[in-house]
């Protein structure tokens, strides 16, 4: 069974994580990642074409700050919330650190709820 296009499947976390985007034929710049699972993340920017072609993301994660790089689409665009990508082209690699990344804040923050971040 698969997922429909732009359905989330993975489980999402808060994060501050400064990026660098660019979306072909289109803007780039660079915003944070407010939000981010093993399948996708939301921009704080709002800049990005919803109907715009596929966006080369690039970022640092995890304790080695290594780097990610991946092409995403533009799953929706909120003023408030902010962009929402897609991540449509990963690494096995940049996957395995995605998925390791969010499962170890999901266990964080599940043994001290008090914290945040």
């Amino acid at each position: 069974m698969t997922a429909e296009p732009g359905r989330r499947t993975n489980r999402s976390i808060p994060v501050n994580l400064p990026d660098e985007f660019v979306q072909t034929g289109g803007s780039k710049g660079s915003s944070e990642i407010v939000q981010l699972s093993a399948g996708g993340c939301v921009l704080r920017d709002t800049g990005l074409d919803l109907n715009g072609q596929d966006v080369f993301l690039h970022f640092r994660l995890g304790p080695e700050n290594s780097e990610i790089h991946l092409r995403a689409r533009v799953i929706h665009v909120n003023a408030d919330s902010g962009t929402g990508l897609e991540f449509i082209l990963v690494s096995p690699e940049a996957r395995d650190l995605l998925r390791h990344y969010v499962a170890e804040k999901v266990l964080e923050s599940a043994e001290s709820p008090q914290r945040s971040g």
